[in-house]
């Protein structure tokens, strides 16, 4: 099965001490303010003058920005599913990235939710534990934090843990999702879902709910 590839790989023991996104943003808006920075769609031209400390900074602030990016884009994503449903397809369109990119990222942060995401992590290594059930993925990605592990050394424990290849990411059926029946089927689903125990993750659907789902998914039986 093929793997996720989403980001680049993060070495999970760098920090940005004392940089959050705001300050990070600001850095950007002081060096092109002060003349020394200049970017377009498809370059970065600094002055050659540059302190180091500046280049320094500059670098942690688009380091945590990148970083940062594949969450934004899921989260603006999983806003929109719910918020403006039958215009969603045409919005996806704003970012101008891949539609499976796209449905990678909203996969991910559809599948793990803010609470559940560690900050060290990249956002490759929580998609590898996205098809866990939810007290499954807070456990790895808890071990993976606290341990320092790359991407691969998470994978690589999880096989030797006996835990199966991670799902791909869900693909646009060849005639696309039919938004508003998927909305409906998937209101009706939940609906009459039914939680098995409290402490269960699992939950029980009725089979014509899940049959409605597949079908404005666009997948055959």
């Amino acid at each position: 099965m093929s793997k996720v590839a989403l980001v680049e790989e993060v070495n999970p023991e760098v920090t940005f001490p004392g940089l959050d996104l705001r300050t990070a943003a600001s850095v950007i808006d002081e060096l092109r303010a002060g003349g020394v920075l200049d970017t377009t769609g498809t370059s970065l031209q600094l002055d050659p003058d540059l302190p180091y400390e500046k280049y320094e900074q500059l670098g942690a602030a688009l380091g945590l920005i990148n970083r940062s990016c594949s969450w934004w884009i899921g989260d603006w994503l999983l806003f929109g599913e719910g918020a403006y449903r039958e215009r969603f397809a045409q919005a996806i369109e704003a970012t101008g990235l891949a539609e499976q990119t796209l449905l990678n990222r909203l996969w991910v942060c559809r599948s793990v939710p803010p609470s559940r995401r560690q900050p060290s992590l990249s956002f490759s290594t929580h998609a590898l534990v996205a098809a866990l059930p939810g007290r499954e993925q807070k456990t790895w990605l808890k071990r993976a934090a606290e341990g320092g592990w790359t991407r691969a050394q998470l994978e690589t424990r999880m096989r030797e843990n006996g835990r199966v290849e991670p799902e791909e990411p869900p693909s646009l059926p060849p005639g696309g999702v039919d938004t508003p029946s998927l909305l409906e089927a998937a209101r009706s689903l939940v609906r009459n879902a039914d939680v098995m125990l409290d402490t269960s993750e699992n939950v029980i659907v009725r089979r014509a709910d899940f049959v409605l789902v597949k079908a404005a998914l666009g997948m055959e039986d």
